[in-house]
C-alpha cells in the first residue's frame, strides 16, 4: 500500500472536486435527491474549437 499511496488513492475518492491530467476537473455534489456531475474545461486548451475540446476533456 505504501509504495503505491493506495491510502491516499482511497482518501480521494471522496473528495469533492477532482483535478484531470489534462488541466479539466470534475466536481461531483450529491443531495438526497439529486448526484451533480459537473465535467469542467478548466486549464484545457488543447483544441482550435468547442466541440473538440468538449470531446477531449469529457473522455
Amino acid at each position: 500500500f505504501e509504495n503505491f499511496n493506495i491510502d491516499n488513492q482511497i482518501n480521494m475518492l471522496f473528495d469533492r472536486k477532482v483535478e484531470l491530467e489534462n488541466g479539466g476537473s470534475i466536481i461531483i455534489d450529491v443531495t438526497e435527491a439529486l448526484t451533480v456531475i459537473d465535467v469542467n474545461s478548466g486549464k484545457y486548451t488543447g483544441s482550435r474549437n468547442m466541440e473538440e475540446t468538449a470531446l477531449a476533456i469529457n473522455l
